[in-house]
């Protein structure tokens, strides 16, 4: 069965579908075709993408406009052609209707496609502020944030034994609500290792992206 996608390809595709990435198959459809979409701010990121996996996109990312409760969203728009290979990763990825995580595509996921997949889904919070004796306001810290919300409990253990086994950086799981609630899902990774361990794995490919490299 042929694949389309080049090594550094399938890194952005697999490390989108980590993120914010989706494969949409309809009812009359064959096969199905990989998509994501980025906010106006992002537009130089999801240029690097089209750039990325231009081979396989009919064409370059389109702005396109949602509305919701009455405001306006524009967002850029990019996808692939159909192709079975897109296929076989939707049955894989969705074998119930809802996205699963996969220990193959984790252990698949090498510099590149963490660097994208923190870029989707990844942030730097900052735990609150103190002031000092100068009356300089100071952050009392920061760590990463993986936002994992669309994910099941099970899965956000594959995640976090993942991160430990590839990268022996520790996280933890942060609820916004008394309640475990997946939608309200975070993935944390303290400042150390956010510093020492994951940060040299995805700045290289971060820092190219001027909407991101803050």
């Amino acid at each position: 069965m042929h694949n389309p996608l080049s090594k550094e390809e399938r890194q952005v595709v697999y490390g989108t579908m980590m993120g914010d990435g989706y494969l949409k198959m309809g009812k009359e459809d064959r096969h199905a075709r990989f998509q994501t979409s980025a906010s106006l701010a992002h537009k130089d990121y999801i240029m690097w993408k089209w750039g990325m996996l231009k081979s396989v996109c009919p064409s370059e990312p389109k702005l396109y406009t949602n509305y919701l409760h009455g405001k306006s969203f524009p967002t850029y728009q990019l996808w692939t052609y159909s192709h079975s290979f897109f296929t076989r990763m939707r049955h894989t990825l969705y074998p119930q209707g809802y996205r699963v995580v996969k220990g193959g595509l984790l252990n698949d996921l090498g510099a590149l496609g963490l660097a994208v997949w923190f870029m989707d889904d990844g942030q730097m919070t900052i735990s609150g502020y103190h002031v000092n004796k100068q009356g300089i306001r100071k952050p009392r810290g920061r760590y990463v944030v993986f936002n994992i919300q669309n994910f099941k409990p099970h899965d956000c253990d594959i995640i976090q034994r993942w991160f430990h086994n590839t990268y022996e950086i520790y996280t933890r799981l942060q609820y916004d609500c008394s309640v475990r609630n997946t939608h309200t899902v975070k993935l944390c990774i303290g400042a150390m290792d956010a510093y020492h361990k994951l940060r040299p794995v995805v700045a290289p490919y971060v820092e190219m992206i001027p909407s991101m490299a803050h």
